[in-house]
């Protein structure tokens, strides 16, 4: 499809319907799931242009210009799904995710808008955290404001009203952990697990969730929910200790800029240490002190994916790629970070680096440390500043993950088997 889409990017809706018809082979032999899914896929690419007609553009330029997959949730499994994008660290957008979902009425306004009425009548009191940051080459982070979601509910209208200026974003706020008995949503197909592997469980016995831990604003749930107006936006970053994340928009649009890792060097500035808070691109052109500070980040342009994200789908971003996100609207967002056997090894090898510079920065304090060990500890609580977790923590994740696999093994294999391989 990629290929059809390069010959020629003139081609009619009904012209690709046609040769996607004809291309079709025969149906497979049963079992060859592969080829039986690519073939969903190209019906419903058929189906959708030439019966349903809506969007067309939108789908037609996600399908054939070779930089981000949206695929419908029912037309692969998670297999699939490991097999085409986990495992080769590939993003993928997945459709209809949120069919089903309560957030998806009680949270949305019967034109598709964020219901923040409705959000502050049923969750008034919860406090969150908002930010709001400028856009562009300047970067940098305005006021952080703590308050409670009736406030900001309140802030959102004076701001629809004309009364209020900036684009306050609210983020990370942990509601899955504050509202355990709400059913709001549920987990996209593409991390069917319950949390194990989450950066939050660190420390957990055995692999079962802690309790909730509250340090300020903070809890240990690792699903959270980002609420902000049209405008409001996140700087460039890549997710915390190189996860993998989902997004789910309950409703809105946000733009998405990734850059694969194989190319974060071009990032870098002129001493390798620092980012821009932008990803270069056709309508974000680097200004001249930008173009001075980070010498490489016009090579970098050609390699950045874009793609629109619509209400009620899921992007998954894979291990190390750096993004930055806008709200082309008012969103209201689910998102959520894990770490499994596809990925842990980018959290390991951030670690060591962040531990190299850890102890570099305060090499000089090293004779007045009565012992390595003592020097290892001012090591470790630098480490844990910086990356949020030291090693201790990290050991206890990735113990944590693998107690789950282990009770997920003896779920699956004949008992005699189990008593021979597990202990």
């Amino acid at each position: 499809m990629q290929n059809l889409a390069q010959s020629d990017s003139r081609v009619s809706l009904q012209t690709v319907a046609e040769l996607l018809q004809e291309r079709t082979p025969p149906r497979p032999a049963e079992g060859d799931q592969d080829l039986q899914r690519r073939l969903n896929i190209a019906g419903l690419v058929y189906n959708t242009w030439t019966a349903r007609g809506s969007q067309q553009e939108v789908l037609a330029e996600r399908l054939l210009d070779g930089t981000a997959d949206a695929l419908r949730s029912f037309a692969f499994s998670y297999d699939d799904f490991v097999r085409d994008f986990m495992a080769p660290n590939r993003p993928v957008i997945i459709q209809g995710v949120t069919d089903g979902w309560q957030a998806r009425t009680a949270w949305v306004t019967a034109d598709g808008g964020v219901d923040i009425d409705a959000l502050a009548a049923a969750y008034g009191d919860a406090r969150v955290a908002a930010v709001d940051a400028p856009r562009g080459w300047e970067g940098g982070c305005r006021e952080r404001r703590e308050l409670s979601l009736r406030e900001y509910a309140a802030w959102w209208r004076r701001r629809a009203a004309g009364q209020e200026a900036g684009a306050l974003y609210v983020k990370d706020w942990h509601f899955a952990a504050e509202f355990p008995g709400a059913k709001a949503f549920s987990t996209p197909p593409c991390n069917p697990d319950s949390g194990a592997g989450s950066p939050a469980t660190a420390g957990a016995d055995d692999g079962e969730r802690k309790p909730c831990q509250r340090e300020g604003l903070a809890t240990s749930d690792y699903r959270f929910v980002y609420l902000g107006p049209a405008g409001s936006h996140t700087a460039l970053h890549a997710d915390v200790l190189r996860s993998f994340s989902w997004s789910v928009n309950v409703c809105g649009r946000k733009l998405w800029r990734l850059l694969p890792p194989e190319h974060t060097p071009l990032l870098l500035d002129r001493f390798g240490r620092d980012m821009p808070p932008c990803l270069p691109c056709a309508d974000t052109p680097c200004d001249a002190a930008a173009a001075e500070g980070f010498p490489n980040l016009a090579a970098a342009a050609p390699h950045v994916v874009t793609v629109v994200q619509e209400a009620g789908e899921a992007i998954f971003v894979p291990s190390g790629w750096h993004h930055t996100v806008v709200n082309l609207a008012d969103t209201l967002s689910v998102n959520a970070n894990w770490l499994n056997a596809f990925n842990v090894h980018w959290a390991g090898g951030l670690l060591r680096r962040e531990h190299a510079q850890a102890a570099a920065a305060i090499e000089d304090c090293r004779e007045s440390c009565s012992s390595a060990a003592e020097f290892e500890a001012l090591v470790q609580r630098n480490l844990a500043a910086n990356a949020g977790m030291g090693y201790a923590g990290f050991a206890s994740l990735v113990a944590a993950m693998a107690a789950r696999e282990l009770r997920c093994l003896r779920k699956r294999l004949p008992l005699a088997n189990a008593r021979a391989l597990l202990p």
